[in-house]
């Protein structure tokens, strides 16, 4: 029996996936100026390295338990993942810079590629 795999991504990823699509699609819309989406951009990198830290804490405290507790490993181990392949995976976070610098054509171009790489883990999973 096949077991369909739910990925969950962290919780850094959809923040930057999130804004990084309203961002453009409040630019295509003209309902946000250039300068407006520069200061979204920039608020929500400085928001991305803090949930980066409170995702550290987080893997530090199952990682003790997985220690003191080998139920835990499994726990531990599959959030591990999900957090080393969120950060692999930068095209949103590169979107939200190039956004941040004026560079509204570049990030519509990141984005598609990573919309394109996000579909293509999706069907992989089903």
């Amino acid at each position: 029996m096949d077991k369909k795999v739910s990925a969950q991504p962290s919780a850094r990823r959809r923040v930057a996936q999130d804004v990084s699509n309203e961002l453009l699609k409040g630019l295509r819309s003209g309902s946000l100026t250039v300068e407006q989406a520069q200061a979204i951009a920039k608020e929500t990198l400085a928001t991305l390295a803090e949930i980066e830290k409170h995702e550290d804490m987080i893997l530090s405290f199952y990682q003790k338990l997985a220690e003191s507790y080998p139920t835990f490993k499994l726990l531990y181990t599959r959030l591990r993942g999900e957090i080393l392949k969120a950060r692999e995976i930068a095209e949103w976070k590169n979107a939200l810079v190039a956004i941040e610098s004026g560079n509204v054509a570049g990030a519509t171009e990141i984005l598609k590629d990573a919309i394109e790489e996000t579909a293509n883990e999706t069907t992989e999973l089903n």
